[in-house]
């Protein structure tokens, strides 16, 4: 089988595995760029051809270039994951054991602080219709601890201001329950209020929209968090590390870890114990350091 057929085929069984779009797009993506260093870099035409050592190859190749381990990991999923549905349709040798990630430095999260909290909430203008909408889109993600893509699936019927909740489609088309807090729903309620007549009227209508009148995507929320980067200083800024500083608080303020587990949306608690970790850094932090050293220096004093 060629290797273009085979890519098909493995398209398909994403489609009628009824995989997320997200998903469909993310193997399509990198796939893409496998199969096309195949061609660059090889003389493989057929997938019978395929061993370990070109995947070991393609790992190789790409940690030679700028990307950060977790950026290759990235992409070798998708790899990874072609490899073993050959295996599976027995197109190929059984060689999963073999098919490995790369280490990847685990990089200590660090949450925002209250005062940077305050800084990002305070820097906007929210008499101005898309600052406002932006100061949602930090407001999901600090206070209900939302996606980026949760962000942009969020639609007019999801957003219940009567129970002050809202109903998240998350990863894989699992939807979940999730609170907003009063000052979260207030400006929400602002938002949809001076939105409604830019809208079809339909419930499946996009909640947020862009400049233009159009449901926003991606690109949309990463410009906001650029210019907010800029804007607050806070250099580490990403969409990410507002659900990470919502999960951490939520600790921290004595929350449960199974219920933070449904509110995240997450499918195993052992993704969600991360947090208890985070909440420990924060409060040693946060609270001055009990410094025997110190106390002992004011006994001479």
């Amino acid at each position: 089988m060629i290797l273009s057929d085979a890519f098909d085929l493995f398209m398909y069984e994403q489609r009628f595995r009824n995989n997320s779009p997200a998903t469909v797009a993310y193997y399509n993506s990198y796939l893409t760029e496998f199969l096309n260093w195949l061609k660059t870099y090889s003389d493989i035409t057929e997938v019978e051809q395929l061993t370990v050592k070109e995947y070991k190859d393609y790992v190789i190749f790409l940690s030679s270039g700028d990307l950060k381990a977790s950026s290759v990991n990235t992409k070798i999923r998708a790899v990874k994951a072609f490899y073993n549905f050959l295996i599976d349709e027995e197109r190929i040798g059984d060689c999963s054991r073999k098919l490995k990630l790369i280490k990847q430095r685990r990089e200590e999260i660090i949450p925002l602080t209250d005062s940077e909290i305050r800084l990002l909430l305070e820097s906007f203008d929210t008499s101005d219709l898309l600052e406002l909408r932006n100061m949602c889109f930090v407001l999901l993600m600090l206070d209900c601890g939302l996606r980026r893509s949760e962000l942009i699936r969020l639609k007019v019927s999801d957003v219940d201001f009567i129970r002050s909740s809202l109903l998240v489609n998350g990863k894989g088309d699992k939807q979940r329950l999730v609170p907003m807090g009063d000052n979260t729903s207030s400006v929400m309620l602002q938002y949809n209020d001076r939105v409604s007549d830019r809208r079809s009227g339909k419930p499946t209508d996009p909640f947020f929209l862009d400049r233009f009148g159009n449901g926003i995507d991606i690109n949309c929320i990463k410009m906001v968090f650029q210019d907010l980067k800029t804007r607050t200083g806070i250099q580490r800024l990403h969409p990410h590390l507002l659900r990470h500083t919502f999960a951490t608080l939520y600790i921290v303020d004595g929350g449960n870890l199974e219920v933070l587990r449904c509110l995240l949306g997450h499918s195993s608690i052992a993704i969600t114990q991360i947090y208890l970790h985070l909440a420990s850094n924060y409060i040693i932090l946060k609270n001055r350091h009990n410094s025997h050293i110190d106390n002992l220096n004011k006994e001479y004093k």
